[in-house]
C-alpha cells in the first residue's frame, strides 16, 4: 500500500494500537531533548501529534509537516495553540518554509519511508538557522536487518508500509556532505529487553562552509571609552565564534570586526552580536553590521578626498538606519564652519579640519538630531577594515 495511504488509513487506531517503537521514541525525544528549549521549531512527519504536544510547550513557534491529512486532522484536535502552526507537505517536494527558519529540527520514524536521505538533510540545511540542530530518531537498522518494519494490524489481517534501510554510515554521510556534524548518536532498548537496540537516534549540528558564507563588518558602537562597556577584542572573538562566525579578526579596541556568517541579513546579524554582548557582560551595545562593497563604495565616493581635504582629517558617521526626512532638514540648519558634512543614505561623510577632539559636529551630535543609533571611524579605520574584509 502506498505510503500517504496507508498512513491516512493508520490514523484512527494509531494513537490506540500498542506500539513499542512509537512509544520508546517518544521517550528518546524527551529524554534527548528535555534541557532545551527553543525559538522556533520545525518537525518533519508530526503525524497524530504524539511529539508536537510536548515540542509546543518548549518553542515559541512550532510548525509541523505530515503529509496524511487523516493524520494531520487528528494533530490538529489535539493542539490548538495559536503559536503551532500545520502544514501538508511531502519531504520529497521543496518544503514551504523560510531559510534560516528553525533552531530545531525534528523526524521521528519518517526516513525508513524515505529511499534517499541526502535531499532530506540539504533542505534541513536551508531550513535551520546557523547552528540549528537537527535530531533524528529512526528504527534501529539492527532491527531492520532481522525483519523489523512499521505495520499496523486491521481487521483482515497486518498492513506492511514500504520502508528502506538506512546505515548509520548512510545517515552520517548524508549529514557531513550538507554542513553538519554529529554532536551525539544514542541507541534505545526495549525496558525488558537487552539484545537488538529498537532505536537510533542523532543530534546533528548546522555548521555552514565558509564558502556558502559571506564576509561582513560589524561596527560596535561606544565601547571601551572613559572606562565604560569594556570589551577585550580576544573575548569578542571568542564569543563571535561560539555563534558559528567564520574567520573573525578583529581591529583595534573601538569595536571593529570582519567576519564570515551565514545569515544574509546585515541587521540581523546587528541584532544577533548586540543579543550575544548582552547575555555575556550585561551591557547594551549597538552593532551596525555593513557588506565589504559598503566599504568599496564609501572609499571611492568620499567628496572631501574628492576635493583634496587632508585624509587624517576625515571621517565616516555609519547611521543604524535611514533618517527622517524631517530630521535630515533640521540638521542642515546647523553650521559650524569649517566643520562640513555630505549625507548619503546610511553613510555620512565628515571633515573636521581642527580635528575631532574639538569637532561640534561629533557622534553625539548627529545621533541626537538624526535620531538614529550612529558609529564614526576615522578614514584610516575605514581602509584598514576594506582591506580585512578583501575590498
Amino acid at each position: 500500500m502506498p505510503i500517504k495511504s496507508a498512513y491516512n488509513h493508520w490514523a484512527a487506531t494509531y494513537d490506540s494500537m500498542p506500539n513499542k517503537t512509537r512509544d520508546l521514541e517518544q521517550t528518546a525525544a524527551r529524554q534527548t531533548l528535555g534541557p532545551l528549549k527553543f525559538a522556533t521549531v520545525l518537525e518533519l512527519g508530526c503525524g497524530t501529534g504524539k511529539n508536537t504536544q510536548w515540542l509546543a510547550k518548549k518553542a515559541t513557534t512550532l510548525l509541523a509537516l505530515d503529509f496524511s491529512e487523516e493524520m494531520l486532522a487528528l494533530a490538529k484536535k489535539k493542539i490548538t495553540a495559536n503559536h503551532v502552526q500545520f502544514q501538508q507537505a511531502d519531504l520529497l517536494q521543496p518544503w514551504n518554509v523560510p531559510d534560516h527558519f528553525a533552531d530545531l529540527l525534528t523526524c521521528s520514524l519518517v526516513l525508513e519511508h524515505i529511499e534517499d536521505l541526502d535531499p532530506i538533510f540539504a533542505q534541513a540545511a536551508t531550513k535551520l538557522k546557523p547552528g540549528g540542530l537537527f535530531y533524528i530518531c529512526e528504527l534501529h537498522p539492527f532491527k531492520q536487518y532481522e525483519g523489523s518494519k512499521a505495520k499496523y494490524q486491521t481487521e483482515a489481517g497486518t498492513v506492511e508500509l514500504e520502508v528502506y534501510t538506512h546505515h548509520i554510515s548512510e545517515f552520517v554521510g548524508a549529514a557531513l556532505s550538507n554542513a553538519f556534524t554529529l554532536t551525539e548518536l544514542k541507541e534505545w532498548f526495549d525496558p525488558s529487553e537487552n539484545a537488538t537496540p529498537r532505536l537510533i537516534s542523532f543530534i546533528f549540528t548546522l555548521h555552514p562552509s565558509p564558502f556558502t558564507m559571506k564576509t561582513y563588518i560589524a561596527l560596535l558602537r561606544g565601547i571601551n571609552v572613559s572606562g565604560q562597556k569594556m570589551i577585550k577584542m580576544a573575548e569578542l572573538k571568542t564569543h563571535l565564534e561560539a555563534l558559528d562566525f567564520q574567520a573573525v579578526q578583529t581591529y583595534i579596541q573601538s569595536g571593529n570586526v570582519v567576519f564570515m556568517a551565514a545569515d544574509t541579513d546585515p541587521e540581523s546579524l546587528g541584532k544577533t552580536i548586540s543579543g550575544k554582548i548582552q547575555a555575556v557582560y550585561g551591557f547594551d551595545v549597538s552593532v551596525l553590521v555593513r557588506r565589504p562593497e559598503d566599504f568599496r563604495h564609501i572609499l571611492d565616493k568620499n567628496p572631501f578626498l574628492q576635493r583634496g581635504e587632508d585624509p587624517e582629517r576625515l571621517y565616516v558617521t555609519f547611521l543604524g538606519a535611514l533618517p527622517a526626512a524631517a530630521q535630515v532638514e533640521k540638521l542642515k540648519g546647523y553650521d559650524y564652519s569649517p566643520e562640513a558634512y555630505v549625507l548619503d543614505g546610511t553613510t555620512l561623510y565628515f571633515f573636521a579640519p581642527n580635528g575631532y577632539g574639538r569637532a561640534r559636529m561629533n557622534n553625539n551630535f548627529f545621533e541626537s538630531k538624526l535620531k538614529v543609533p550612529c558609529t564614526t571611524r576615522n578614514w584610516k579605520t575605514v581602509g584598514v577594515l576594506a582591506d580585512m574584509a578583501g575590498e
